[in-house]
């Protein structure tokens, strides 16, 4: 196995052990809300979870995630039982470089295992970027590349409340612009808001 697949592999399967280890005990509890139950200790007020649906159902909100969220979202056809997953190779194929930078796609054979891969990095782009996810993993290298330092882990946690009424600011939204419409200047931006 490529070294970087199976350092990617062996944190996501800590991660998946941890969250199995969560849902275990919910099922016990018979209880599906709480830390003990869940493992979410930051929840998120848009989306009631548990670490193991984050795990499973990646929401990564990187600008390149957004930007190939459709063809994320076909992925989970390479595992089908009924769909013989033609389509989701070809859509793998077009995010395939943005997948590269933690994954190799080398030896993988099978749909299942383009579906893994595509999952182990997946997985460590939401590592890299403020998601629920990202907030949920404990901070140790048994899940995690690095360890985040204090003021990096902080900063993940870090809340930032708006109201619906809040203006956004020229800066905010030129990063949307650029987020969600691959526009990079702020007078383009600007112009798109007019």
């Amino acid at each position: 196995m490529d070294p970087k697949n199976k350092k990617c592999l062996g944190k996501y399967q800590n991660a998946l052990k941890l969250a199995i280890d969560f849902f275990r005990a919910s099922l016990q509890n018979m209880d599906y809300e709480g830390y003990q139950n869940t493992g979410i200790r930051f929840p998120s007020e848009d989306e009631g979870t548990s670490l193991l649906d984050c795990l499973l159902h990646m929401r990564n909100n990187s600008k390149e995630a957004c930007r190939n969220g459709y063809e994320i979202g076909t992925l989970h056809e390479l595992y089908s039982d009924t769909d013989p997953g033609y389509y989701a190779m070809s859509q793998l194929e077009k995010i395939k470089p943005f997948l590269e930078k933690y994954v190799s796609f080398d030896e993988a054979k099978t749909h299942i295992e383009y579906y893994i891969l595509s999952q182990l990095a997946l997985y460590a782009d939401s590592l890299r970027h403020k998601n629920i996810l990202n907030q949920n993993i404990p901070n140790e290298l048994l899940y995690r590349f690095r360890r985040l330092s204090d003021k990096g882990w902080n900063k993940l946690h870090q809340e930032r409340k708006r109201k619906d009424s809040d203006n956004v600011t020229l800066e905010e939204y030129s990063e949307l612009c650029n987020m969600y419409l691959g526009i990079n200047e702020s007078e383009d931006c600007i112009a798109t808001r007019e």
